[in-house]
């Protein structure tokens, strides 16, 4: 399985938090930090999962889709990225590495306002969704037969 969640949103709008929150929800390893942008790699339900929430335009963010897709060589990649600015960086990453694509965004990307609307954190309620998707896609993992060979990386 090699898929990629692209999280499309502009500026301001959820990625890094709601990213951040599936990291920490997930206990996945932080491998970098960039500000409050993580790099992170870990193991749920049998399935390698990387989080790459950098997103930005002169980031880390191609070096990071590469580490997770390339080196790591996860089953999921969850990469955050902006509509026209940088999502042609992960659309190649995913052709180049043979990824398919789940194209999402963030709620608050859709509603604008604030994070919080009725007493909800709407950056809570897209971690959960990224969990969800997640939980289907481990009920139909087909099974690693690839070990990688860096000792140190991440098994499942």
């Amino acid at each position: 399985m090699k898929i990629v969640i692209v999280v499309e949103a502009w500026s301001d709008r959820g990625k890094t938090s709601s990213l951040v929150r599936l990291i920490d929800d997930l206990a996945l390893g932080v491998i970098e930090r960039d500000k409050t942008d993580c790099l992170a790699v870990g193991c749920y339900r049998g399935l390698k999962v990387g989080v790459s929430s950098q997103g930005d335009p002169k980031s880390c963010m191609d070096r990071w889709v590469d580490i997770l897709m390339g080196e790591k060589r996860c089953d999921v990649v969850f990469a955050a990225c902006r509509p026209s600015q940088t999502y042609g960086i992960v659309s190649g990453a995913a052709r180049r590495y043979g990824y398919e694509q789940i194209k999402t965004s963030t709620t608050l990307n859709v509603m604008g306002g604030g994070s919080v609307v009725c007493g909800m954190d709407l950056n809570e309620v897209d971690a959960s969704r990224y969990r969800l998707m997640l939980d289907r896609l481990s009920m139909h993992r087909p099974r690693r037969d690839d070990e990688s060979q860096n000792a140190e990386d991440v098994k499942c």
